[in-house]
């Protein structure tokens, strides 16, 4: 996650929550408020990164037979199916 995330996330949240805003203006006031700060900044963070590992990663769920024809992804599909078996017979041949 990039900082300028962070921080746009961040703003955003404390816009929503007067709380989180209120302890961030005072946080320098003393060290209770700073702690006060703290514990809230490290909830809303805790509460953004559950958000975020629930969402659906791009890269794992892209489609990657988007671009091939359906007569390419037969070819792929039986390529594929031929390398497993492949395989199975390799194992098989292997055995005792």
């Amino acid at each position: 996650m990039t900082d300028d995330l962070v921080e746009r996330c961040f703003a955003s949240e404390s816009m929503k929550n007067a709380r989180l805003r209120e302890a961030w203006d005072n946080r320098l006031r003393s060290e209770q408020h700073w702690r006060r700060a703290d514990k809230l900044i490290e909830d809303s963070t805790r509460g953004l990164m559950k958000f975020l590992k629930s969402q659906p990663d791009s890269e794992a769920t892209a489609d990657r037979n988007g671009d091939l024809s359906d007569r390419d992804f037969a070819n792929e599909k039986r390529s594929r199916e031929l390398g497993e078996n492949d395989e199975q017979s390799k194992s098989d041949e292997n055995e005792p």
